[in-house]
């Protein structure tokens, strides 16, 4: 299974010079895959209220049902819905936490 992630901060727990979720690495950790975790609704450093929509790129090598999301450790896979054509999962990740917060 490939592997992606994103961290997430909620704003007030991170200065504007403190950018977590950029050049996180998450594209390296996959190698070939085209997987990847996309932060829709806004920045990741900027997340606010302790929820982001988010959009997981499936890549032309796996199918929806061969992802697994997860939010600080916590199966969040049933927030997520399968895009019309097929290419991404859309999904509302609510309570994170304030600060840093992993989404893989």
């Amino acid at each position: 299974m490939a592997l992606a992630a994103l961290s997430i901060s909620t704003l007030g727990a991170c200065s504007a010079a403190d950018r977590p979720g950029e050049g996180t690495g998450a594209q390296a950790a996959l190698g070939a895959s085209e997987l990847r975790i996309v932060s829709v609704s806004t920045r990741p450093y900027l997340v606010t209220g302790g929820d982001v929509l988010l959009r997981v790129d499936l890549g032309t090598e796996l199918d929806a049902s061969q992802v697994e999301v997860l939010a600080n450790g916590d199966d969040v896979t049933g927030l997520f819905r399968t895009a019309e054509d097929g290419s991404s999962l859309i999904g509302l990740v609510q309570g994170l936490r304030e600060g840093d917060n992993d989404i893989e």
